[in-house]
């Protein structure tokens, strides 16, 4: 099979969010499979190239600027729509292929799938819709105009999927969905690259948080937490860029106020990642949302426990496993109280990671997710087809 994931982040050259790291995880795994897998990135400014990643072809393209689009349609729908134009333009040199994955954020593939001559399975992830929400932003005519590119390009597509039941509920919440089934398929993970790290009994009481700074991954609520656990030595370390300047100077001002240690290590290359988890003990996702969380999985593919808020996706694994724990991120004296465990034991942070690493293995081995991937696309092809023939009667 020909597989074409559209996606402006990929790693090691552009973005350093979820959606590339989801990429550069899910395109090996099917490479391994026997599928010819390619990745489109139409990134502003970046030049055209086309190199091997990890037996993926990835093809990087500039996004092209459309005058007056921006002014007309608001910076955030002019950007979509820039995006989403882009690929269209691209998709046709680079050839035919039997499925096109793309993201709901950006919407970069609603041209593609009105177009239709290729079946379009989308992802969901984290669209514009909940980020402006959870990051407690205002809403206007830009915002409407970027959210309606990304929903009609999902509905428009010809099968969606997504990693947990928690983004397709609240979605469906706020009617951003239509009727369609969402299949739910989890992420692959590497668990052999990152089961390599240095075991956590030898690390010191670290707890660290991956991810941008800002309010909806909630590393305001985590030093408090980590206060509240007062644990001797313990140290708290951000791996991220700062995002938003205000809630990072803010963070700063109340760690020194409570006397917690935090190490802010910035953003660091996905390569150097595993190293990174191999000095810590314990590691901490307090989003206020995550429709999945590929930090989690990296994270207990490394034998790490991890602590999450009852809104992140990956927590719906956990469910009846010592893998680690979900705790509400208003419960802040429940959030100190598991950190105080892990950090004060490294023996039962050891039991948890294992668990942690079984259940990774299980459910998230990339050969074992590339097959459900497949199955869907195998779907989204049958079905591309049927809707054609019945057009051409």
């Amino acid at each position: 099979m020909r597989i074409l994931f559209v996606s402006r982040e990929i790693p090691p050259f552009t973005g350093g969010g979820g959606i590339g790291s989801y990429v550069a995880s899910a395109g090996p795994g099917l490479v391994a499979a026997g599928h010819q897998v390619h990745v489109l990135s139409c990134a502003p400014g970046q030049a055209s190239s086309d190199v091997d990643v990890d037996g993926m072809a990835v093809h990087r393209r500039p996004v092209g600027v459309i005058h007056g689009l921006r002014r007309i349609a608001g910076k955030p729908g002019g950007l979509r729509l820039e995006a989403a134009a882009s690929v269209y333009r691209e998709l046709d040199r680079l050839g035919t292929f039997d499925v096109a994955e793309v993201p709901d954020w950006l919407g970069e593939g609603l041209l593609v799938s009105w177009r239709g001559a290729v079946p379009t399975v989308s992802q969901l992830h984290t669209p514009h819709r909940l980020t402006q929400e959870y990051l407690g932003r205002s809403w206007d005519r830009a915002d409407r105009v970027a959210d309606w590119v990304e929903r009609s390009a999902v509905r428009r597509s010809t099968l969606t999927v997504s990693p947990s039941k928690l983004i397709v509920e609240e979605l469906r919440t706020r009617g951003w969905l239509d009727d369609r089934e969402v299949e739910i398929i989890r992420y692959a993970v590497d668990w052999q690259r990152w089961g390599a790290v240095d075991p956590v009994e030898r690390t010191e009481p670290v707890v660290a948080v991956l991810g941008r700074v800002e309010p909806r991954k909630g590393q305001a609520e985590l030093v408090e937490a980590v206060a509240r656990a007062a644990v001797p030595g313990a140290r708290l370390l951000l791996l991220g860029q700062v995002a938003d300047p205000a809630y990072a100077e803010a963070v700063r001002s109340r760690a020194a106020q409570l006397g917690v240690d935090v190490t802010w290590a910035g953003q660091v290359p996905r390569a150097e990642l595993p190293e990174r988890l191999g000095g810590v003990r314990v590691v901490a996702v307090p989003s206020t949302f995550e429709s999945f969380s590929m930090v989690t999985l990296e994270a207990m593919a490394a034998a790490r426990p991890v602590v999450l808020s009852t809104a992140v996706g990956a927590g719906e694994l956990l469910t009846g496993t010592s893998a680690g724990c979900v705790v509400p991120l208003t419960d802040i004296d429940g959030w100190a109280g598991v950190l105080s465990t892990y950090l004060t034991d490294p023996a039962e942070a050891a039991s948890a990671g294992e668990h942690g690493k079984r259940l990774v293995r299980e459910h998230c081995d990339p050969l074992t997710v590339a097959a459900k991937r497949v199955r869907a696309y195998e779907r989204a092809i049958a079905l591309h087809d049927e809707r054609r023939h019945r057009r051409a009667r």
